[in-house]
């Protein structure tokens, strides 16, 4: 069952200029997992800095700091897709 169904455009409308968000998520398979961050969504191809911002799982009960030399890259935004990490360690 989808709360807030999968499209793109209906996050980013339901987060952008509000902050902190906390993002869960549950797979198809039933994992539950994760971000958060102090700063704000917006689909403009950017990262954005976030000394704070983490990624967990709920399933594993586990919590990812940002680590300190990619704090300049902790969230990235465009119209498709929203990502934590530089290397898009989370992206949907």
């Amino acid at each position: 069952d989808l709360r807030d169904g999968d499209n793109i455009s209906t996050f980013y409308n339901k987060v952008i200029n509000k902050f902190p968000t906390l993002i869960l998520i549950e797979s198809k398979a039933g994992l539950k997992f994760g971000g958060y961050t102090t700063n704000t969504w917006e689909p403009t191809s950017d990262y954005k800095k976030d000394e704070y911002s983490f990624l967990f799982s709920l399933s594993n009960k586990k919590k990812y700091s940002i680590k300190n030399d990619h704090i300049e890259y902790a969230i990235y935004g465009r119209n498709d897709c929203f990502a934590f990490g530089d290397g898009f360690d989370l992206c949907i």
